[in-house]
């Protein structure tokens, strides 16, 4: 380890019954060759108690034997709860924090060695302490090597977010912003990330005027005081087209002020043409570690403003969703993001191409997203339709019709599956398309979709899809625009193809999703950024969402309890049983004579069922049909192992 670098030790702690029970310790610091942290090194050692995750604990600094002791903070989380131990060692300072939050930060003695480790020790009879993974983070002593990594980059409330350490996101310090009020989508080639910010014009007109000493300033009799539409010298280009004079194209800002905007270059002199000033698309380059506005090279055209939609195909960077044309396709030259040159050479084959004037053609709905299929195939997912463009449009390339029926309803309302085919939301249904692009949409939920999944409008729902590989299913979520109040998200189940409806607590909202798969298999997880700026995973190890409680039912059923409508049938007696160390759950039987019925019908018994194998009951419900609902209980975890149940003929079916 580089003791002259930041080093990172992460220990994640799992509660077991619903209750902390011990001490949990890391180790640094110590001696390479004896590692003993009683003579020299460092120990953090926190202590977890109870159901409500009362924590406390110490940070001590052995030298030659003699411990400096530095108390940690108290507190309770409400709850026990998994989350992480973590020690962050910076030279001679040493923090602690838990759940995220610091409870220790002290200088420390200037120890020579770097070995680590951790350790475990239960409190109470019969308790346990269980740890899910021990992770340690550095750099190599004496090693120039440039590591290779992937770089987990968010954006949330107008700022760019880059993971330093595996599972830390640090802010990139930039005097440009990202739109915060819409979904951002972004791609990366040779180790730069393009993004394409858009958002809505701060002005635009079709009477401007370029004029002043320097040719270099726009103006239009039409506004009044340009310094009041809020533009950004950082952030926004303005786009020029159709002027008497000068050259089309799109300008940096250098200044506004109240009579005029004045461009970072001449345009030259003009009157009489098309201007629209709005947010640039932005290029993020980690090892600089800058954001800057994405232009196209002198004399080769301008990068297309205002798109919602970014794809990289056949090293192409291919932009589309422009408000004003929504039809409307654009490709940079391959190899070359700022060649937007459409003018070149035809038999030029990596020459940048629009859909305009390309041999392929446009598609003839709105674009609502681009999905490349392998090296070979680019789909346009419209509302009602589907196109694919086979090949380089530059090089004998083609688009053809997939569906005129199926359709893709936004650019989050896809993944791509298990055996790459991309799964995708339609109007009215989930559907599969395999590799290759070859054949008609597979619809995978004909039979069993949800109607809260048909018709979705855009215009009120974000609608994102991420496939997790390590549960094999799909998420779908469904979250409002408007930020008001939590909706139904889905999980299919892929083995099954069954929906499993699931909600967040409106702060929790995701608006993105993406199946992020580190370089570190700890924290390759489906990743959900939430209306309140923070990336969340899903964590099965928790029995909340942070501190909030959650609940959690299923239904089994309806089912019938004879084999014909002439006669009833009674339940005479039921049995569960629940996973070794599962939460308690309550059992309900409901009855009715139809199975609409049973759905809607009071319960006829409940009680408790704890872990393990419960003890027979009679519930005695008679009728044609029931159902049996479980919920859980005291904020746990519960798993249901088996369900055993006598039923009998009841006699004729009674009227009533």
């Amino acid at each position: 380890i580089d003791s002259a670098q930041n080093y990172q030790i992460d220990l994640l702690i799992v509660p077991q019954g619903g209750t902390h029970n011990g001490e949990y310790r890391i180790y640094a610091r110590m001696d390479d060759s004896s590692p003993d942290v009683t003579a020299d090194g460092i120990e953090c050692n926190l202590i977890l108690s109870g159901s409500t995750g009362a924590y406390s604990g110490t940070l001590k600094s052995y030298v030659s034997g003699t411990p400096t002791t530095t108390n940690f903070s108290t507190g309770n989380d409400t709850s026990a709860q998994a989350g992480i131990f973590r020690v962050l060692v910076s030279g001679t300072t040493v923090t602690c924090s838990w759940l995220g939050t610091q409870v220790a930060s002290a200088t420390v003695a200037a120890h020579t060695g770097v070995r680590v480790g951790f350790g475990m020790k239960t409190v109470g009879e019969g308790t346990i302490t269980a740890a899910g993974y021990f992770n340690l983070q550095y750099k190599k002593a004496s090693d120039t090597r440039k590591a290779r990594r992937k770089l987990l980059t968010v954006s949330a409330n107008g700022n760019l977010y880059k993971e330093g350490f595996y599972g830390v996101l640090d802010t990139v310090s930039s005097s440009l912003s990202l739109v915060s009020d819409r979904r951002v989508n972004a791609v990366n080639r040779g180790q730069l990330l393009y993004i394409a910010d858009h958002g809505d014009p701060r002005v635009e007109g079709t009477a401007g005027v370029i004029a002043g000493g320097g040719n270099d300033e726009l103006d239009d009799a039409a506004v009044s005081d340009w310094s009041t539409l809020g533009i950004s010298t950082n952030d926004d280009v303005a786009v020029l087209s159709g002027f008497s004079a000068g050259t089309a194209g799109t300008y940096e800002i250098s200044s506004v002020a109240s009579g005029e905007v004045t461009l970072s270059s001449a345009p030259g002199a003009g009157t009489g043409g098309t201007y629209s000033i709005q947010r640039g698309p932005k290029i993020y380059d980690p090892a600089a570690d800058t954001i800057s506005l994405w232009t196209a090279t002198a004399s080769k055209g301008q990068v297309p403003s205002g798109c919602k939609l970014i794809a990289r195909y056949r090293d192409r960077i291919v932009l589309s969703g422009d408000q004003a044309t929504p039809h409307a396709w654009y490709m940079s030259r391959q190899g070359d993001p700022h060649d937007w040159d459409y003018s070149q050479d035809f038999d030029d084959a990596q020459r940048a191409v629009a859909g305009v004037s390309s041999e392929a053609g446009l598609i003839g709905e709105p674009v609502n997203a681009l999905v490349p299929h392998s090296g070979d195939y680019l789909l346009f997912g419209c509302d009602n339709s589907i196109w694919v463009l086979r090949g380089d449009p530059a090089f004998n390339g083609q688009i053809d019709n997939v569906s005129s029926n199926v359709g893709i309803i936004s650019s989050g309302a896809w993944c791509e599956g298990p055996k790459n085919e991309k799964i995708f939301l339609s109007r009215d249904g989930l559907y599969g398309l395999a590799p290759g692009a070859q054949g008609d949409p597979q619809p995978l939920s004909e039979q069993s979709i949800p109607n809260e999944l048909k018709d979705i409008d855009t215009d009120f729902y974000e609608v994102s899809m991420a496939y997790d590989i390590r549960d094999d299913g799909i998420h779908l979520f469904l979250t409002p625009n408007d930020g008001g109040g939590a909706s139904d998200h889905w999980w299919f189940d892929w083995n099954t193809k069954s929906w499993w409806p699931y909600r967040f607590s409106s702060s929790h909202e995701p608006t993105f999703a993406i199946n992020y798969q580190s370089d570190v298999s700890v924290n390759s997880h489906v990743l959900l950024g939430g209306r309140d700026g923070y990336v969340r995973r899903y964590m099965g190890e928790n029995d909340r969402d942070e501190s909030t409680a959650f609940s959690s039912h299923i239904q089994y059923g309806p089912f019938a309890l004879v084999n014909n409508d002439y006669h009833d049938g009674v339940i005479t007696e039921m049995m569960g049983t629940l996973a070794e160390k599962s939460g308690n759950v309550t059992w309900s039987v409901q009855i009715g004579n139809s199975a609409e019925a049973a759905q809607g019908a009071s319960s006829h018994s409940t009680d408790t069922w704890s872990e393990g194998r419960n003890i027979r009951v009679n519930p005695r419900g008679r009728g044609l049909a029931a159902v049996l609902k479980l919920s859980g209980v005291q904020n746990r975890r519960w798993g249901m192992e088996s369900v055993s149940m006598r039923v009998k003929s009841a006699g004729r079916q009674r009227v009533y």
